[in-house]
């Protein structure tokens, strides 16, 4: 992919209306670290500082964590994206 594909794919990501999120899955899945996340994504979930931290911050007290740790696994092994409605926790424990 040449650089100018990289910028353009860049602008894109940024600005989709849907929420992105990437994440690092070091040490076979034992450490999911988010290493990016679009403007959509600090617009509905109202995370800012999300870099660096596990995905699990967005878990509220319905969630089903080992149904995420599994979903998340299955789509970093496969090397796909994923489309999920889910129901995450804001940062200010509102229901996104």
């Amino acid at each position: 992919m040449s650089f100018a594909n990289l910028k353009l794919m860049d602008f894109a990501v940024a600005r989709a209306p849907e929420v992105v999120m990437a994440v690092d899955w070091t040490n076979g899945g034992s450490r999911l670290l988010i290493t990016y996340v679009n403007a959509a994504f600090t617009r509905r979930c109202t995370w800012e500082e999300a870099i660096d931290q596990s995905p699990t911050m967005l878990c509220g007290p319905s969630t089903d964590r080992d149904v995420l740790k599994q979903g998340l696994q299955n789509v970093l092994r496969d090397g796909r994206g994923v489309r999920r409605d889910s129901l995450s926790q804001k940062r200010h424990a509102d229901l996104a």
